[in-house]
């Protein structure tokens, strides 16, 4: 995962299990925080405030005590609309 800035936006590039290329907006879908600060090597993304955890293909995979200290979900919540936005990536001249 690398994360940088382009042109004051922060963005998430990242190579999913398939190798694929894949860029986000670099920002957790919760509470807007900075999701990678550093380039690293890891399975999955996980934000450093609340620990929502999201896959190398955007989705959102966990929610820690969204609904109290111990329940993991809530009425309204859907996370197939709370994943990660995806940002328009190509090649260019075979270059990646």
């Amino acid at each position: 995962m690398l994360p940088v800035d382009i042109a004051g936006w922060p963005v998430l590039l990242l190579r999913n299990d398939e190798g694929e290329l894949k860029a986000f907006h670099n920002i957790c879908r919760h509470r807007a925080m900075a999701l990678v600060t550093e380039p690293c090597n890891k399975k999955a993304i996980v934000c450093p405030w609340h620990a929502w955890r999201y896959g190398l293909d955007g989705s959102l995979l966990r929610t820690p005590r969204v609904g109290g200290d111990a329940t993991h979900s809530q009425d309204g919540l859907n996370r197939d609309t709370l994943g990660l936005m995806p940002i328009r990536l190509a090649r260019w001249h075979d270059m990646t």
